[in-house]
């Protein structure tokens, strides 16, 4: 919020020191000191382009003036966040994709950067100056993936979104009849039926017994992982 000057000058006639600056509103400042001041720092300054020059007087009404100067003023952090398309984290999916979809804005954009890791580490941060608001990570392999999207400004501002995460598993769970199940086409003589199964899955949401006879499902059964 401020802009330092420092000029050198010589005259022997000197009479005075103008520094003058303006923004996209008008004159903000204009200072004239008599004595041989050679700097000056405004302050407060909100966020704008500014434009700043010097110009000396002499006793015998000779001027000179600085070249002008612009800076812009951005204290501002760039406003960003996910938008529609972009899963919730801690979701699972079977699939080998993951897409993102962001919206953000900065007067002052100078690049974004879409980050994706996995246990290993980062698996892809792609980087882009243009204004890019959505990506497609393809070819991913099955593992927990973590991303998030970093927008920074020309001051050097930025901000980052949350850190999302999202399990993708393409691999059929494995299951199988175990110690203590009948046979196929058996006959049992009894009143029950006792089932027991082996099941192989990194990430398991539940598992459902069926029972049918020859018309229909008697009994669905379902248990939550862990169970």
């Amino acid at each position: 919020s401020w802009i330092s000057v420092n000029v050198t000058y010589n005259d022997t006639n000197f009479a005075n020191v103008t520094f003058s600056l303006s923004n996209s509103t008008g004159i903000v400042s204009n200072t004239t000191y008599t004595s041989l001041i050679y700097t000056i720092n405004w302050t407060n300054l909100i966020d704008n382009m500014y434009y700043y020059n010097i110009t000396i007087l002499d006793l015998a009404g000779n001027t000179n003036s600085t070249v002008t100067r612009n800076i812009t003023l951005d204290v501002t952090n760039p406003s960003l966040s996910y938008s529609n398309g972009t899963e919730l984290s801690g979701v699972y999916r079977s699939r080998s994709w993951i897409s993102v979809n962001l919206t953000y804005n900065d007067t002052n954009f100078a690049n974004v950067t879409f980050s994706l890791f996995n246990s290993t580490g980062i698996a892809n941060s792609t980087t882009y100056a243009s204004l890019i608001y959505t990506i497609n990570w393809t070819n991913l392999i099955d593992n927990v993936y973590n991303y998030n999207v970093t927008v920074m400004d020309l001051s050097g501002n930025i901000n980052t979104t949350i850190t999302r995460n999202i399990t993708l598993d393409t691999i059929t769970p494995l299951v199988s009849f175990g110690f203590g199940t009948a046979v196929n086409n058996s006959n049992v003589s009894g009143t029950w039926l006792y089932i027991n199964i082996s099941v192989t899955e990194l990430n398991e949401a539940n598992v459902t017994f069926g029972l049918y006879n020859v018309t229909s499902l008697i009994n669905s059964t379902m248990y939550a992982a862990g169970n």
